[in-house]
């Protein structure tokens, strides 16, 4: 096997691993995305359990 092709080799496996990459990638992105609307839901559910606690907090110091 001459130089050019040991190269030839090697950029076709560095190919193979970028689109490999570029898969995963974008399955991790895919499923952040779909998280997003829970992630929304929680922030609201936790902004309502701070103001909850706070009101018992001052009715309970009043």
């Amino acid at each position: 096997m001459n130089k050019d092709d040991k190269g030839l080799e090697l950029l076709e496996r560095l190919n193979g691993q970028i689109d490999e990459l570029h898969t995963e990638i974008q399955v991790a992105y895919d499923e952040v995305e779909g998280l997003h609307p829970d992630f929304n839901t929680i922030e609201m559910m936790t902004a309502k359990n701070s103001f909850d606690i706070a009101t018992l907090k001052a009715v309970r110091n009043s």
